[in-house]
């Protein structure tokens, strides 16, 4: 009879493992305002302002939001913390944006 050896290799952690063990106060979810990040990504900035991402290509195309960079070889977008920021007031302000209102992920 042979018994096989302990597996002992060291863990690996997955996305959703390191999510589930980062506490975040207020049921932040794991975004880039609970980052503190200076710069989002489109699906981050269509999360925060809870629209779809084509949303956010469309409004750069508009001239509405630009990106403050796009990464060398791959061309995705990043776009500032300031620029998203300033769209929200001016969103809050035309009565398109509700700072307070629940965004429904409970994740």
């Amino acid at each position: 009879m042979t018994v096989a050896a302990p597996d002992r290799s060291p863990p690996v952690t997955t996305l959703r493992t390191l999510n589930a063990s980062v506490a975040l106060d207020d049921s932040k979810t794991f975004q880039g305002e609970a980052m503190g990040k200076d710069e989002l990504t489109p699906t981050e900035v269509a999360r925060e302002l809870r629209v779809s991402p084509s949303t956010v290509r469309r409004w750069e195309e508009t001239g509405i939001l630009k990106p403050s960079r796009r990464l060398p070889g791959s061309g995705h977008r990043r776009y500032s913390r300031s620029s998203v920021d300033a769209l929200k007031r001016d969103l809050a302000a035309a009565g398109q944006y509700d700072p307070e209102e629940s965004s429904g992920d409970d994740s």
